[in-house]
């Protein structure tokens, strides 16, 4: 029984050694995938990180009452306006102010003093420059209270921060907290899902011999082709919604404490989510179904959708990096166009013209795939659809 053992053993080893798909898929992809990921993620943070770092915070001030200490205190990260209260909204959430400075000034014992408090937006990259403008503040205090201490006045209070408030909404808050990963995995469970059944679709029909069967019937291949597509794309969207799913009963299970609330993404912003998935799960339906269709076996196919998989998850990784944003290189690359739009939405309104520039990307791509298939198959029918 143990010689029947390793002798099968063996057989099974050489096979794998004499299949150099499967030896790149099992061994040296994980070796340099993981390594990679890291190495991706990190050099991402770490430019997020300077890119922030060098980004000029623009403070708006009211009531401060010396506009030349404010224009002293500018430099080359940031910068102080006079501003009238009034318009400290619309300057928050037009951009044109990250952190608005409403202050006091009052005179005690004859020296000038300032209560000061801070408005911001406590997503990530407002809470950095929030922290950053608290920060300078309180140095400017300390240089202040050393001056006084040496002409020996001693109210040591010249700047104080009595309070702040947060002008982010829940649903600000909650696409700053949860966007990035949920488009993460809401985009990568829909690849996975549609590979599930695209890759048995037309290989494994192959390799059964059951493909050559339905050719041989009246219906049409493009008939049969779009039937199957329709199905992948089906399979691809059961998938996303059982991911949401698993995402609501988490946030269920905790009580509630997690901060997450689906209904805060508001209702026009779901439709174009539910949109764009579409789109999205017909690109990956077309790609993996053309994987499947031209390749020569079940096995083919499986590495070829993987090599894929591999490939989307490093590009979502891009998504979970803080303060990341849609820029226009990125609406031209399927897939993270998609998932940083389904981020951005998550947290707030998209502009029409960036969210229609991602979906005809994606339904044009997906048309050519599928016109592409079919005239390889139309060119070559026996060669393309038979098991060679």
């Amino acid at each position: 029984m143990l010689a029947i053992i390793c002798a099968s053993l063996k057989k099974e080893i050489r096979e794998v050694l004499r299949d150099k798909r499967t030896l790149l898929l099992t061994i040296l992809v994980p070796l340099g995938f993981y390594p990679a990921m890291s190495l991706m993620t990190k050099d991402l943070e770490q430019k997020q990180t300077a890119k922030m770092r060098e980004r000029v915070i623009n403070v708006g001030v009211s009531g401060w009452g010396d506009d030349v200490e404010l224009d002293n205190w500018s430099n080359n990260k940031i910068v102080w306006k006079s501003a009238k209260v009034e318009e400290m909204g619309v300057l928050l959430n037009s951009g044109k102010t990250d952190v608005f400075v409403e202050a006091e000034k009052y005179q005690e014992r004859g020296v000038v003093q300032r209560r000061v408090k801070l408005h911001y937006f406590s997503t990530i990259g407002g809470l950095k420059m929030y922290q950053d403008v608290a920060q300078f503040l309180t140095l400017r205090k300390q240089k202040e209270v050393h001056r006084r201490m040496e002409g020996k006045e001693y109210l040591l209070h010249p700047i104080t921060i009595v309070g702040t408030k947060d002008h982010a909404t829940a649903r600000e808050i909650s696409g700053s907290k949860f966007g990035g990963m949920g488009a993460y995995f809401i985009v990568f469970l829909a690849f996975t899902g549609c590979m599930a059944v695209a890759v048995d679709a037309a290989a494994g029909e192959k390799e059964r011999g059951t493909l050559e069967a339905m050719l041989v019937t009246p219906a049409p291949f493009m008939g049969i082709a779009f039937g199957k597509l329709v199905f992948i794309i089906s399979m691809g969207l059961i998938s996303v919604l059982s991911t949401i799913g698993g995402i609501v009963i988490m946030v269920l299970g905790s009580g509630g404490d997690s901060g997450f609330n689906i209904a805060e993404v508001g209702f026009t912003s779901l439709i174009g989510i539910a949109v764009l998935l579409i789109a999205l799960v017909l690109f990956f339906a077309a790609i993996l179904f053309a994987f499947s269709i031209l390749a020569k076996s079940n096995k083919e196919a499986h590495v070829r959708s993987s090599m894929l998989m591999i490939v989307v998850a490093m590009s979502l990784v891009y998504c979970i990096i803080p303060g990341v944003e849609l820029t226009d290189k990125i609406l031209w690359m399927p897939i993270l166009n998609a998932a940083m739009s389904i981020k951005v939405l998550w947290g707030g309104p998209m502009p029409l013209l960036d969210y229609f520039q991602v979906l005809a990307i994606l339904l044009v791509l997906s048309a050519l795939v599928l016109v592409w298939i079919s005239r390889k198959v139309n060119a070559d029918r026996e060669k393309v659809l038979l098991k060679q």
